[in-house]
């Protein structure tokens, strides 16, 4: 006779400030038995804090979490997902208690998730243990962590309390692998390391959260292990050592992998080492708190973590925002950040998402709050509906923000500050602040270079655009070389005209030559005399720009099989993974903006921002849509207010 059907497991009400603990009972049946029992955060056992992926933990797989799988407490079922029944099978605990948030937490109960997740600081820093399971070991796992063992074994102990300044010269030495007395690093070792630090939980929202303020973490993969601060001295020497750039060039496979999640990994394998950071600012910030700066200290802790996990992957959009406040809760707590913040998972998305920015803007210094605004990003892919322009999407995945690419040292507009810098209005959601309208969008191009675009024709509107260019912009430099320049936001600032030229056609060539692979037309049909790219491209020759490749040139790259692969200089890096297009200003200079710019936008300077930006009039006079960051060729270091710009200060209401 078959068995009676096991009802749901039935989870009591918990006490303020209470919490619950897994205990295993036999995890050999082909259905787990444990216990689950409340305890008191202020007098907890000894127990294992588990850190892991909800959806599935191996690359190439989505994080979308499928109840599948059951596990038996007190004589009731719960549905769990199989990477946390892996993690509960094959991880070896040092603790008789566990917490797992999908177990340990009434899931279907809206107030009680709330509560826990708020209390989430207190759980993982009073944990005995920090068990981080990166899933089930594959063919290359051993391999990663050999090395990762190895390699952080040879460490001096100072090395462990470097910061990312004193990290660069050390990992960087040219006798660095002499000096470990280790043989440099073999191809397969990369190959391993590359795929194991771009697993499912290097991309998670919470990941911060429950490793920062561990006693002890330890990480496993499979059987294997290795503790946390192994894994963070390797992330520094990736770091240095840009692993990044070693996938695209040296793994295979890893390239197809990481365009497909661009975004998700530009930095492969600096989680660790980034949370070894976050964790020194944040000790550094409670240090010198005082009741005074209490949520100046937070909101500033809490941007930077909203920044650096922006691209990060959460199967609840919320849990980008409760995540980290969850982390300052516990270290930098206030009344105003619990009643404004404190994790609420009954309201909507765009209410928490404008909540918190709010809040930032009320609290950042006034960089910081220009610097929320480069946030938006391309209001096109907003997944949350209702949010004000100017408050970020923070669920959707973004491109790089023109004012992050801190090493260009952008300062528009001199560093100028205004006392009324920025007046928030709750009761209607409208954001106040001074702005000086400086330009209007006359041109703009199609975006090029995008995910599942990829014709011949996409390149004619930039070709046509090109050859009808001045010979220079309004900058004063040749308008070609600006236009080059503006593609990488002066990621090209370094080489002087004829490498910028030189590197550009190149670039051209490759994209035409892989553009031309993926076509049915022949480049003979393509190029042939009186085709409208042929003469474009024999007008620019005649012209003598060599920053276009001629049809001679077309024609014997496409012959050589080693020039149709994906390019990967900066010029295509940058406008493939920012989503922005070039455009020309009634002016006459030249830059990028975001894909939902329009022509008719305004280009405004904001106080306190290193970038422009781009707002567009509404039908109520003052009033404007926020479309995102620009970058201006020419006037990104302050060139206007040097040569005398007297601007017009206007009151403007983003809505």
């Amino acid at each position: 006779m078959a068995a009676p059907a096991m009802t749901l497991h039935r989870y009591e009400p918990l006490p303020k400030d209470a919490f619950r603990l897994l205990t295993i009972v036999n995890r050999q049946d082909p259905v787990i038995q444990c216990t689950l029992s409340a305890f008191s955060l202020d007098r907890p056992p000894a127990y294992s804090a588990l850190s892991y992926t909800w959806g599935s933990a191996v690359p190439g797989d989505g994080l979308t979490p499928d109840l599948d799988r059951t596990l038996v407490c007190n004589g009731g079922e719960v549905p769990i997902t199989a990477s946390l029944e892996h993690a509960l099978r094959s991880v070896p605990l040092a603790y008789e208690c566990i917490w797992a948030d999908a177990v340990c937490i009434n899931q279907q109960d809206v107030d009680e998730r709330s509560a826990q997740v708020a209390l989430m600081g207190r759980i993982y820093s009073q944990a005995s243990q920090v068990v981080v399971w990166l899933g089930p070991a594959d063919d290359f796992t051993q391999t990663a962590f050999d090395f990762i063992r190895d390699f952080a074994g040879r460490m001096p102990d100072e090395v462990y309390h470097f910061n990312a300044v004193q990290s660069k010269p050390f990992f960087s030495d040219s006798g660095f692998w002499g000096k470990i007395g280790r043989p440099e690093w073999t191809v397969a070792e990369k190959h391993a390391l590359v795929w194991l630090f771009i697993r499912n939980w290097f991309s998670r929202a919470w990941v911060i959260q429950e490793v920062v303020f561990a006693s002890d973490a330890v990480v496993f993969c499979g059987s294997h292990s290795a503790p946390w601060p192994a894994f963070s001295v390797v992330s520094a020497f990736f770091t240095q050592r840009d692993l990044t750039r070693i996938a695209m060039e040296e793994v295979e496979g890893a390239r197809e992998y990481l365009a497909m999640r661009a975004g998700y990994f530009r930095t492969i394998g600096s989680v660790p080492i980034n949370i070894e950071l976050l964790k020194e600012q944040c000790v550094n910030a409670a240090s010198g708190i005082s009741e005074d700066n209490r949520d100046y200290e937070s909101a500033m802790v809490l941007e930077r973590i909203i920044w650096s996990t922006r691209n990060v992957q959460a199967t609840e959009p919320k849990d980008k925002v409760f995540a980290p406040v969850a982390l300052l809760l516990h270290l930098l707590p206030s009344e105003e950040l619990t009643a404004r913040l404190k994790p609420d998972y009954s309201k909507s998305v765009a209410k928490v998402f404008t909540e918190v920015s709010s809040y930032l803007m009320q609290h950042c210094d006034k960089p910081g709050r220009a610097f929320m605004l480069s946030l938006v990003g391309d209001t096109t892919q907003s997944q949350a509906a209702g949010l004000p322009s100017w408050v970020p999407d923070y669920s959707a995945h973004t491109p790089s923000s023109i004012a992050a690419q801190f090493d260009r040292k952008f300062n528009c507009i001199a560093g100028l500050y205004l006392d009324k810098y920025l007046d928030f209005t709750p009761r209607n959601l409208k954001l106040r602040l001074w702005a000086s309208q400086f330009d209007t969008v006359l041109v703009l191009l199609p975006p090029l270079f995008q995910k599942g675009r990829g014709s011949v024709a996409e390149l004619l509107p930039w070709l046509q655009f090109a050859a009808a260019l001045p010979d220079f912009d309004a900058s004063g430099e040749p308008a070609i070389l600006s236009m080059i320049h503006s593609f990488t936001a002066n990621g090209t600032r370094e080489y002087d005209c004829r490498t910028v030229y030189d590197k550009f056609r190149d670039m051209l060539t490759k994209v035409f030559c892989l553009l031309v692979s993926r076509s049915q037309i022949s480049v003979d049909q393509l190029l042939a005399p009186g085709t409208i790219l042929s003469g474009m491209l024999d007008d620019l020759e005649r012209r003598r720009i060599t920053a276009f490749p001629t049809c001679a040139q077309l024609r014997d790259a496409v012959k050589d099989p080693g020039v149709a692969m994906e390019p990967e200089d900066e010029v295509f890096r940058f406008m493939k993974n920012t989503d922005r297009r070039l455009f020309q200003s009634t002016q006459g200079y030249l830059g990028i903006m975001p894909t939902a710019a329009q022509t008719g936008d305004e280009i405004f300077f904001v106080p306190g921002s290193t970038v422009p930006f781009v707002f567009r009039k509404t039908k109520q006079s003052g009033e404007y849509h926020l479309v995102g960051e620009a970058y201006v060729h020419g006037i990104m270091y302050g060139e206007l207010w040097r040569e005398g710009l007297q601007p017009q200060w206007l009151s403007v209401t983003l809505i």
